[in-house]
């Protein structure tokens, strides 16, 4: 009896954590119990497993234990002595900044558990049954994403769309981080079918929600991975002026065709969309390169910064780049801070994967996501912080087993 108590206390820490995770990356969920007494029920839950999960664990606080500790825990303490202090409006960020960091206590809490391998594959299932239903919404629905992208757009449409479980631009574009692990994998003979269909999932999605910088970026580091592991040389030389032409030639004269031979009208709708916003001339991509420059500019007249405004529309910050944005409001500290918590999350995670994975898909990896934030207003989506502090630094697990099994097999056979 004794030992089932124990037990059931340690599995109720990773089941509370699932609870909040289901909650924090399901779009219908969110906004059923969207209210502030829901958020603060489900992040209480998330914080009761936490300390369950760490009841009889040693905490070790040191520089050892966690090189990515130190800089998370002083960028809350910063976000939220503005927040008190009043210095800028950081007060309208820091509930989602303080979101997006409780990641890294659950991956800290659950780091070395049991059940840490069975939460990971409960998140994948979450992922892939949300990604289901907006791949079929968008489809259904061809304005759906910019609908729910834009914060000018009809709130009652937004709620009808998250109602039918429709991802929002946080949750197309990050899972598009993944796409290197894929590759990787396919090349490596490693589950070459599931991989190339998490793959397509994932082009056909950010296809239909007709995001062309993000697709351009997914396709970009799609065959950046195929030429840093692909050994054929006649691959890599195609492959090379593939990646050449991605960005060299204009593809609009396709989605074009394509928009004019397709029956489906949501189709066809979806490739004359395309066809305009990846034409050269596009004024989208160009009013969204204005705003980087903007934010740019102002870092360059301001190297401390001009304060922590968020979601505004002056103060020079274009509120589309999290890094541009952030080296707006911080000056050269932000600067500072993005190399220290760049550093600190590559040597973390190599320390996790143990060998077990190669530190040039971790580059490739940390690549994407610094054009991520580039391009995208990172660090607030829900999707985005599970990914990158919670599957990703234990991917690892995932290929334990294929090393215990070609071990025995080489041991069995003398090798």
């Amino acid at each position: 009896m004794h030992f089932n108590r124990y037990t059931f206390i340690d599995c109720l820490g990773p089941i509370l954590i699932c609870v909040y995770l289901t909650w924090f990356c399901t779009p219908f969920l969110r906004k059923v119990f969207g209210s502030v007494s829901y958020s603060v029920f489900f992040i209480a839950l998330a914080v009761v497993g936490i300390l369950l999960c760490v009841k009889n664990k040693p905490i070790d606080l040191t520089f050892s234990r966690s090189k990515l500790f130190f800089p998370v825990l002083f960028y809350m303490f910063m976000l939220t002595l503005f927040s008190i202090v009043g210095i800028g409006n950081a007060g309208n960020y820091i509930r989602i900044s303080l979101a997006f960091c409780l990641m890294f206590f659950l991956e800290f809490a659950l780091d070395g558990s049991p059940y840490l391998k069975p939460v990971l594959y409960y998140i994948f299932f979450v992922f892939f049954v949300t990604y289901c239903t907006s791949l079929f919404g968008l489809i259904a629905n061809p304005m759906a994403a910019r609908t729910l992208t834009s914060s000018a757009a009809d709130v009652e449409l937004q709620s009808l769309y998250a109602l039918q479980n429709i991802g929002d631009i946080g949750f197309i574009q990050s899972p598009l981080l993944l796409s290197p692990f894929l590759v990787h994998n396919v090349i490596q003979r490693k589950r070459i079918k599931l991989c190339v269909f998490l793959w397509l999932l994932l082009f056909f999605l950010v296809l239909a929600a007709s995001f062309t910088i993000a697709l351009g970026v997914f396709l970009l580091f799609t065959l950046i991975t195929i030429l840093v592991f692909e050994k054929n040389l006649l691959i890599k030389t195609v492959l090379f002026f593939a990646l050449m032409g991605l960005w060299l030639i204009d593809f609009s004269w396709l989605f074009s065709l394509l928009s004019q031979v397709i029956p489906n009208d949501s189709i066809a709708e979806k490739m004359i969309f395309l066809s305009d916003s990846s034409s050269w001339g596009n004024n989208d991509v160009g009013s969204r390169f204005d705003f980087y420059k903007m934010s740019f500019l102002t870092f360059l007249s301001n190297p401390i910064g001009v304060g922590p405004y968020y979601f505004v529309d002056s103060m020079g910050i274009g509120n589309h780049s999290a890094i541009l944005d952030d080296l707006a409001r911080y000056g050269w500290f932000g600067l500072a801070f993005f190399i220290c918590l760049t550093i600190c999350y590559y040597k973390d995670v190599l320390v996790k994967w143990n060998g077990l994975l190669k530190k040039k898909i971790l580059i490739i990896f940390i690549f994407n996501y610094i054009v991520f934030l580039l391009l995208n207003p990172g660090f607030r989506f829900a999707s985005e912080s599970i990914i990158v502090m919670l599957l990703v630094p234990h991917l690892h697990l995932f290929y334990k087993n294929d090393e215990i099994r070609i071990a025995d097999i080489n041991l069995r056979s003398g090798k």
